[in-house]
């Protein structure tokens, strides 16, 4: 920021509709300041421009919420480590098979993709 200060949650939070990063600003007030996050793509390309919408996440809010769960970890760690690790690793397991699933999808439409220019290519020549 402007201020030399950095944003604990700074890279971070990602639009959940968009994916692009959101950006941090404040509102001042004339006894108070409000942090917020929002949607950088919004804010940069606008309506017109962009795919999002003007949506937010006040920083006290996102605050609470993260503290909430780390507290909620740690309180499931001190009481059974064990099912607290299964439950981490099906999901992450669960991420993993998604980020695959993703994958195979791509490369498939790019086989498909190279498939239709290498007929292309041949087309073109043999039109010579």
């Amino acid at each position: 920021m402007k201020s030399g200060k950095t944003q604990i949650f700074a890279g971070l939070v990602k639009c959940a509709d968009c994916g692009w990063p959101m950006s941090y600003a404040e509102r001042r007030y004339k006894t108070c300041s409000t942090g917020f996050f929002n949607c950088s793509q919004f804010r940069k390309l606008g309506k017109v421009g962009g795919r999002c919408s003007a949506h937010y996440i006040k920083y006290d809010t996102l605050y609470a919420y993260v503290l909430a769960r780390l507290q909620d970890w740690i309180y499931q760690a001190h009481t059974d480590e064990k099912e607290l690790l299964n439950r981490l690793l099906k999901t992450s397991d669960r991420e993993a098979a998604k980020a695959h699933k993703k994958q195979s999808a791509k490369l498939a439409k790019a086989e498909k993709r190279k498939a239709e220019v290498d007929r292309l290519f041949v087309k073109l020549y043999e039109d010579v």
